[in-house]
């Protein structure tokens, strides 16, 4: 085949194979159905790892530095409480803000912004090299044609800068409001004056329910985030080889939003209601294209020609 451009090479190729038919003599052929699209799954799994391995980082200093040093601040706390307000010292919060400070100095150091940069544009290249091979196996399969050879990246830089200008905030905030909780909850607990173990006993499990949100938070932001960027990559790389509209696909299990006898069954817009629905890239329906919505894993299916 001809040296042709990335942008229109549906249309173009698609042209081509029914000129060539119809000049043998043959009927046009209908053209193969597309494979479904598989959302990056092994991507938001490493990416979830990464965020994680920062959450246990904090987990283990405080485990290090914060929890051994709670019977002292108790005691200090409990002598303060017995003692006049002239004579209290109120020492515990400034000696916790301490200990919390130098524990956030030796997570930057051991964790710090560029390197969280690094490893959040590696999931973005990996998201992006996931939406080429998902694209390249149904133009295999539908036109024919090599997609290595003819890779566009138009727009593609846009949406790679925006996706690490603002994960790098977000596993920022996750790192930021874990210890600023820990640390409040510290001092607030110690300042009741409880006996030391009862304290304990009432601090360590609540530092902990802290970790598990955090944890469940850098999950959320994985799963979300890689899958916006899926989306948008898709959409990004589809319409700059002129497709301009795709097929609504879904992962089919219970926690697509509006599936009868999921666990969603009123979300509104329902995303069970859009499967097999087509869709222009340029008239996106309410809530967004597949990937845009809070938390969703749907995938577009590329439509070769119009519908």
């Amino acid at each position: 085949m001809r040296s042709i451009r990335a942008d229109g090479i549906v249309q173009e190729v698609i042209k081509e194979r029914r000129a060539k038919r119809a000049a043998d003599g043959k009927r046009p052929r209908p053209l193969a159905t597309p494979y479904r699209v598989l959302p990056p799954d092994s991507v938001e799994r490493a990416y979830f790892k990464k965020i994680r391995q920062g959450v246990e980082l904090i987990a283990s200093l405080i485990s290090e530095r914060l929890i051994p040093e709670i019977p002292a601040l108790a005691e200090e706390a409990r002598r303060d409480l017995g003692h006049r307000d002239s004579e209290r010292t109120d020492d515990y919060p400034d000696k916790i803000g301490f200990i919390m400070s130098g524990i956030r100095v030796e997570v930057f150091r051991k964790l710090s912004e560029p390197e969280i940069k690094s490893y959040v544009q590696q999931s973005a290249a990996d998201t992006d090299a996931h939406v080429k091979r998902e694209l390249a196996k149904n133009f295999r399969r539908v036109l024919g044609v090599s997609l290595e050879k003819i890779i566009s990246d138009r727009g593609i830089r846009n949406q790679f800068n925006a996706f690490v200008k603002e994960n790098v905030a977000l596993i920022g905030s996750i790192k930021e409001e874990y210890l600023k909780k820990v640390e409040n909850m510290t001092i607030r607990t110690v300042s009741t004056g409880a006996p030391t173990a009862e304290l304990a006993k009432k601090l360590v499990p609540l530092i902990d329910l802290e970790k598990d949100k955090a944890v469940r938070r850098a999950k959320f932001i994985a799963r979300d985030q890689i899958n916006k960027l899926n989306g948008r990559l898709h959409q990004a790389r589809q319409t700059s080889y002129g497709i301009t509209k795709y097929r609504w696909s879904t992962l089919n299990d219970r926690r697509v939003r509006g599936r009868p006898g999921g666990l969603y069954p009123d979300a509104d817009p329902s995303h069970w209601a859009r499967r097999d629905k087509i869709f222009s890239w340029d008239d996106p329906p309410e809530g967004g294209h597949p990937g845009e919505d809070y938390n969703c894993r749907c995938s577009p299916i590329p439509v070769f020609e119009e519908e």
